[in-house]
């Protein structure tokens, strides 16, 4: 599998919510040695702005933005080579984690 369909296929995984092949994806990528910062950037951080207009136009709800964030995390979960990439401060609270949404909201 190369990149680019990587890439779209873990887009429409986010989008419908769909955890199992989120995490399969993720380590496909992994297995295939590709660049996590740019899984990050130009696929979950691109799908999940998606979500997050979809949800500000009513065509997704709370569950939809849910099922969305929980197969963002099937595959940030999915290795080491993710969680130690993209953790910040001391605790090591890994990007788009309850507390770093939470501080995002106030």
């Amino acid at each position: 599998m190369d990149f680019n369909t990587l890439l779209e296929n873990l887009r429409v995984a986010i989008l419908t919510g769909d955890e199992e092949k989120a995490n399969e994806l993720a380590k496909i990528s992994i297995d295939n040695n590709f660049d996590p910062q740019k899984i990050v950037d130009e696929g979950i951080r691109i799908t999940m702005d998606e979500v997050g207009d979809r949800f500000a136009t009513g065509e997704y709800f709370l569950p939809d933005l849910i099922r969305s964030g929980e197969a963002t995390k099937a595959v940030i979960w999915v290795s080491p080579i993710f969680v130690r990439k993209y953790t910040v401060g001391i605790r090591e609270t890994p990007i788009g984690s309850y507390v770093a949404i939470r501080s995002d909201l106030g």
